[in-house]
């Protein structure tokens, strides 16, 4: 998407980047940290778990149906992959840290190579 918008934009100021480390850290460190705090995979999950559940509590609390929670455990009818029931705000936080500081890590190393 990234190399289709540069070449709309071809001519102009503006460029669009695609910086993998923003996606990768939340399958990689995030998920290392989250089994450090003792989840396992089957909680953490690969969608609605409590990897994505503790993500959005701590970005968009009202986005979480709490009352939902202990009832979405690995549900083929509902798209929960994972068992989002010991998601916090805090987990979701110590993800979101990650996601910040290794995706300006990734961007300042870019910058820096491109000069």
């Amino acid at each position: 998407m990234a190399s289709q918008l540069n070449r709309d934009w071809a001519g102009s100021p503006t460029h669009a980047h695609f910086v993998e480390d923003y996606y990768r850290v939340t399958q990689t460190a995030y998920v290392q940290a989250l089994r450090a705090r003792g989840l396992s995979d089957a909680q953490i999950g690969t969608h609605a778990g409590v990897a994505d559940t503790s993500l959005l509590m701590a970005i968009d609390p009202g986005m979480v149906r709490t009352d939902r929670l202990e009832g979405s455990k690995d549900s083929g009818t509902t798209g929960v992959l994972g068992d989002p029931r010991a998601s916090t705000a805090a987990l979701g936080q110590a993800g979101v840290d990650l996601i910040v500081a290794q995706t300006v890590a990734a961007i300042r190393k870019a910058r820096s190579s491109s000069h």
